[in-house]
C-alpha cells in the first residue's frame, strides 16, 4: 500500500513539473518573449520527455538516440502549438484546458512527430510493436475526435436529411484513416540516370486524379523511352519519357485476374517487347495479357499458347537484374538519404532498367512518410483538415448524390458512367474541347484541369429538381458531336457577357480563346484587359455559363 502511495505521489510531482513548464511557456508566449527564452523552455521540455521515455516499457535501450531526437521534435511541436494558440487569440480558458491535457500526458506529442509517424505506419521489427500500438491508439483517438467535431458542427443539417450522426462519424473515421495512409504512402514511380541523384517522378507532383495508390511494378522499354507502371488498384500506365506525357492507361481489373488480396491479384511480371511496341503482364495463374501500344488492343494467352505468344509478341525484353553494373547510380530517398542501388532496392517494391543501363526505373518506396505539407501543418491539424474534406464526400454519398449531364441535364447516380445515357455526351472529355492531359473521372471530380469546367455537375437528389428544358429535342444521341457541342455553347452564350471596368467582355469570345489553349497573356491582349485580371474574368464567366445553362 505504501509503495502504491509513493508511486502516486511521484506521478503527481512529475505532472506538476510538466504543468509548471507549460504554464511558464504559455506566459512567455503571451508576452512575446525572445527566441532564446523560448528555446530554454523547449530544452526543458525535451529533457522532461527524455526522462519520461525511460519509464516506458516500450523503450529499447539501443535506440536511445532515436528517442532523444523524437523528444526534441516533440518539444518543438509543443512550443509551436502554444505559440500558435496565443497568435490566434484563443480564449484563456481554452488555452488552460489544452495545457492541462498536455501536462497529463506530455509524451503523447512524440507520437505526432515525423519520425514516430514513419515507424507507426510503415513495416517495422517486432520489437517496436508496443511503441506502435500505443502510438496507433493515440492516433485513433485524434481521428475519432476530428470526425466527431466535423460531424457535430453540421448536426442540424444531418437531422434535416434524417442522417444518423453516429453512423456518419463511424464511416468518416474509416475514410479519414484511409486518406491518412494514402497521404503518407509514396504514389510515384521514378526515372534515374547516372548524372543525377534527383529523379523524374511519374505521375508528376500535383497531377490531379493520378496520385491514388502505390506503384508496385515497373518496366522500361529497351530504348528507355517508355515507362510502364502498375498501381495497387490494378491500373497500368504508360508514359512517353521524352515528352513526359501519359500515353495509355488500362484497367486490369477488367481482365480475368485471380481473386485474393491485393498483392496476390497483382501481376507477377511486367515487361515490354524487344521492339517496345507491346507490353505483357503475367499473373500467377500463368495467364498472360498483351497490350498493344498502337491501338490499345488486349490479347490473352495461356500456358498452351507459348508459340503463338512469341509469334505475336516477339521476344520479351527481360533486363538483367544484377546490381554490379549499376553500382554507380545514386538515389535520393524520400527520407533525404542518398543511397546505392543495393541499399535503395530494399526500400522499393520493384525496379527495372533499359538495354544500355543508362536509365533505371523504380516503383514506389515501401516507407510511409509525412509529406511536406503535413509536416508544415502538423499531423493533428492535417487530420482535422482531412476530416472536413472527406465529410463533404460522405454527405454526398448519404444524400444519394446524382450527377447532371452538362449537355442535356439528365441525372445519373452512377460514378462509373463514362457517357450520358440520354444524349451520349462523353464525360471523360472537356466540354470546351481542352486537351486536359488526363482522363476526367470521379477521382478528379469530372473537372477539366485546364479550364475548370465540369462534365458532370454533382447535385444532391434531396435538393434538386430535374429540368430538361435545356436539352435539344431535335437531335438524337447519335447526332451529337464535339463541334456541335461547341456551336451550341457559343450560340447559347452569344448575348452573355461579363462587365469589367465599364467594358463588356463576351463569354463566347473568352471560351473560344480558352479552348484554343491561349495563355493569360494572349487572352489579355486579345480582350484588351490586364493579364492579371484574366483569371478573375474567367471565374465570373464560368458562373455566367452555369446560370445560362440552368445548372445552378
Amino acid at each position: 500500500m505504501a509503495s502504491v502511495r509513493r508511486r502516486r505521489i511521484h506521478l503527481e510531482t512529475r505532472m506538476e513539473t510538466a504543468q509548471t513548464i507549460l504554464y511558464a511557456l504559455s506566459e512567455a508566449a503571451a508576452r512575446d518573449a525572445s527566441p532564446s527564452i523560448m528555446t530554454e523552455y523547449q530544452n526543458a521540455l525535451a529533457a522532461l520527455l527524455i526522462e519520461k521515455i525511460k519509464e516506458r516499457p516500450w523503450r529499447i535501450a539501443r535506440h536511445s538516440s532515436w528517442y532523444e531526437h523524437a523528444a526534441r521534435d516533440a518539444a518543438e511541436l509543443i512550443v509551436d502549438k502554444v505559440m500558435d494558440m496565443h497568435a490566434r487569440r484563443i480564449k484563456p480558458s481554452m488555452i488552460r484546458k489544452t495545457l492541462d491535457e498536455m501536462a497529463a500526458n506530455p509524451l503523447s506529442a512524440m507520437f505526432l512527430t515525423a519520425a514516430a509517424v514513419h515507424v507507426i505506419y510503415s513495416d517495422h521489427p517486432g520489437e517496436w510493436d508496443a511503441f506502435v500500438n500505443e502510438g496507433a491508439n493515440y492516433h485513433c483517438r485524434i481521428i475519432r475526435r476530428a470526425a466527431a467535431l466535423a460531424v457535430r458542427r453540421h448536426v442540424a443539417g444531418m437531422n434535416r436529411f434524417s442522417i444518423d450522426a453516429g453512423e456518419l462519424e463511424d464511416e468518416l473515421f474509416g475514410m479519414v484513416m484511409e486518406e491518412i495512409v494514402r497521404c503518407l504512402s509514396d504514389p510515384a514511380s521514378r526515372i534515374w540516370t547516372r548524372k543525377s541523384a534527383e529523379p523524374e517522378s511519374y505521375p508528376a507532383k500535383g497531377a490531379r486524379g493520378m496520385r491514388r495508390g502505390m506503384m508496385m511494378r515497373v518496366a522500361l522499354s529497351p530504348e528507355g523511352d517508355r515507362l510502364a507502371s502498375l498501381r495497387t488498384d490494378n491500373r497500368l500506365f504508360v508514359w512517353d519519357l521524352a515528352a513526359r506525357e501519359l500515353m495509355h492507361a488500362w484497367d486490369l481489373q477488367m481482365l480475368d485476374s485471380p481473386p485474393g488480396n491485393m498483392e496476390s491479384a497483382l501481376p507477377e511480371h511486367l515487361f515490354f517487347s524487344v521492339a517496345g511496341d507491346r507490353i505483357a503482364v503475367e499473373f500467377a495463374t500463368q495467364k498472360v495479357y498483351v497490350l498493344s501500344m498502337a491501338d490499345a488492343a488486349v490479347q490473352q494467352f495461356g500456358e498452351a499458347d507459348r508459340q503463338r505468344f512469341l509469334r505475336w509478341f516477339g521476344a520479351p525484353f527481360r533486363p538483367d537484374r544484377s546490381e554490379s553494373s549499376m553500382n554507380d547510380f545514386r538515389f535520393s530517398a524520400r527520407s533525404g538519404e542518398t543511397l546505392s542501388l543495393d541499399q535503395y532496392s530494399r526500400r522499393i517494391y520493384d525496379w527495372s532498367r533499359n538495354a544500355t543501363s543508362t536509365r533505371l526505373a523504380t516503383a514506389s518506396e515501401t516507407d510511409r512518410l509525412m509529406p511536406e505539407w503535413m509536416q508544415k501543418a502538423g499531423f493533428e491539424r492535417a487530420v482535422h483538415h482531412i476530416a472536413k474534406k472527406r465529410l463533404i464526400d460522405l454527405i454526398r454519398k448519404r444524400t444519394h448524390t446524382n450527377y447532371a449531364c452538362w449537355r442535356c441535364g439528365s441525372m445519373s447516380s452512377s460514378l462509373s458512367d463514362a457517357q450520358c445515357r440520354r444524349c451520349g455526351a462523353d464525360f471523360t472529355r472537356c466540354p470546351l474541347g481542352c486537351e486536359a492531359g488526363e482522363e476526367l473521372d470521379f477521382s478528379n471530380r469530372w473537372q477539366c484541369p485546364h479550364c475548370g469546367m465540369n462534365t458532370r455537375i454533382a447535385e444532391s437528389s434531396v435538393q434538386v429538381e430535374v429540368d430538361e428544358w435545356h436539352a435539344d429535342p431535335r437531335s438524337g444521341a447519335d447526332q451529337w458531336s464535339d463541334s456541335h457541342d461547341m456551336e451550341r455553347i457559343l450560340e447559347a452564350l452569344k448575348n452573355a457577357s461579363i462587365a469589367y471596368k465599364k467594358k463588356d467582355i463576351p463569354c463566347s469570345r473568352l471560351i473560344a480563346l480558352k479552348a484554343q489553349g491561349k495563355t493569360n497573356e494572349d487572352i489579355g491582349v486579345a480582350l484588351g484587359v490586364p493579364r492579371g485580371s484574366v483569371d478573375y474574368i474567367w471565374s465570373q464567366c464560368k458562373k455566367q455559363i452555369t446560370l445560362t445553362f440552368g445548372e445552378i
